[in-house]
Formats: structure tokens, sequence, C-alpha cells
């Protein structure tokens, strides 16, 4: 493929997702909400449920992260203390300072990518965790099409964003999940997780893993658009890691999008969920 047919390949594929994304769904940056109507002549929006929320009720919804950092802890004074400690450590800046770099990476793909602003400017005012993120996929031969891609299925009433859709070098479709930080407790645990996936740990990685996953299920099965490959990447103070969509997902995809489907049907409050009886417990450490 040359040079400019690879161009054409991608202009051609932002005009896909422009339309796919239609005028019917968007994301409400004020409200961080995905938004629908009917019709794109309808004057109503509508909020729809997070994505995230339902996967944690459906799969993990006994998870705690403070519970699985400190499942050593010997009194509960201490035990409340530290969880307090981190509350403040991860807390609110964490998120903040993650949502600073996903409307930075947005602002990068519409001035650079889709206008053709010079990219050094761009960059100029980005925080260093943004400029380490968008270097790194450079390194690795990607190219956004899209930042902040807002999918839904209207039917379920439930919607997500996608960080970012981009192409490799072969120009095949990426979905792409940022994170920031977890370089401490990524793989720290408290039990495996439900449905068909009762033999993988809850750990933050495997969340996130099903969080990238089913935006591309939602993507095949709604949008009627294939997936190549799908990545959570990590950025901290040290390096940017990309982490690929494992095997187990692609080998039950079927099934976790049938559980996905399921637990909606259900829509049972998370306090009122029970552990299944197969529900394999982590051992104390």
């Amino acid at each position: 493929m040359t040079t400019e047919e690879r161009q054409t390949n991608i202009k051609n594929a932002k005009k896909l997702f422009t339309s796919l994304q239609s005028k019917c769904v968007r994301f409400c940056a004020e409200h961080q909400c995905v938004r629908i109507r009917p019709t794109p002549d309808s004057k109503e929006w509508r909020s729809v449920g997070g994505m995230l929320e339902q996967i944690q009720r459906i799969f993990y919804w006994d998870y705690n992260y403070f519970r699985a950092r400190t499942r050593t802890r010997k009194r509960k004074s201490e035990s409340s203390a530290l969880m307090l400690a981190e509350k403040r450590r991860i807390g609110t800046d964490g998120m903040e300072l993650g949502k600073q770099i996903d409307e930075e990476a947005n602002v990068f793909v519409t001035r650079c990518v889709l206008l053709g602003e010079n990219v050094d400017e761009a960059m100029e005012d980005m925080t260093l965790y943004t400029r380490k993120l968008i270097a790194a996929k450079k390194l690795w031969g990607w190219q956004p099409l899209v930042a902040q891609y807002a999918i839904a299925i209207p039917a379920l009433s439930i919607g997500t964003c996608i960080d970012s859709l981009e192409v490799d070098a072969d120009y095949k479709l990426i979905a792409v999940e940022h994170k920031y930080g977890y370089q401490e407790y990524l793989y720290s645990s408290n039990a495996n997780m439900d449905g068909p996936l009762q033999d993988i740990s809850n750990c933050p990685l495997n969340q996130h893993f099903l969080q990238v996953g089913m935006a591309t299920l939602i993507l095949e099965a709604i949008y009627n658009v294939k997936v190549h490959r799908a990545f959570v990447v990590y950025v901290d103070d040290y390096e940017v890691r990309p982490h690929e969509l494992p095997s187990w997902f692609h080998e039950r995809r079927k099934d976790i999008w049938e559980a996905f489907v399921n637990g909606m049907a259900k829509r049972l409050p998370t306090s009122e969920a029970k552990s299944p009886a197969r529900r394999q417990r982590l051992p104390r450490q």
C-alpha cells in the first residue's frame, strides 16, 4: 500500500466513523455522559447509563480496591488509616489528571489529525503524560482516527466512550483505552469474576480488558465494525505500556456478550446481588 493510498483510506475511515456515530449519539463533556436521541431530527436528547458501572455490577460486583490492597491488614484501625491515606493519594487528583489527559488527546486528534495543524504547536501546552502517550503511539506505528468516540446500545439505554480508535502500520483498526498510574496495584485482586469469567481474577488489569473488549463487541454488534486488535495503554511517571486484549476474552467473547445482555435485562441493584456458589475466592497472602 502506497503512502497516498494509506492516507486516502485513513480519510475514508474518519468519514465512516463520523457517519456511524451519526447525529443520534454524542458525548456530553460537561456531564461526562453519553446522550442519544431516536432520530437525527429529534430535539430531545436523553442521557443513558454508563457501560462501566454495568460491567462492574455484572462481572465483578464485589471488587474492593482497598480490600485487595490491604488483605494482610491486622487491625481495623490500621486498615482504616491506610484506606484514608490511599483515598487522599489516588482520589480526585488522579481522576482529574486522567480527565485532563483524555481531553488533551482529543484536542490533539481534532487539531492535528482532522484539521491538519502543526503537531509541535498543538503539543506545547499539553501535560508530559499526554506528550509521552502521543510519542509512544507514533513509535508503534499507530495513527489516530477519532478520540472520545461515543457509542451506545439504544435498546439497553447504555453507552460509553472509546478513548481512541486508531489504525496500525497495516491499516488494521485498533481500539484503545487509556489508563493513568496503576503501576502499584494493577494486579491486586480480592476475588475472581462472575459468569463465564469465574477463573479470571478481578484485578484492575482484567477490569480494563473487559472495558475495552466490551466496546469492541458493541462496535461489531451495533455498528458492524470489525476491530482487529484492542489495547489498554497505561501511562505513568516512568513509561507507556500497551497491554493487548488477552486470549481469554477472545475465546469467551460470545459468552461474555450473552452474560452482559442478560445481566442488563435484570438490572438488579449492586447491593442486592449475591455471590454465585461457584465463585472462587483468592487465598489471603
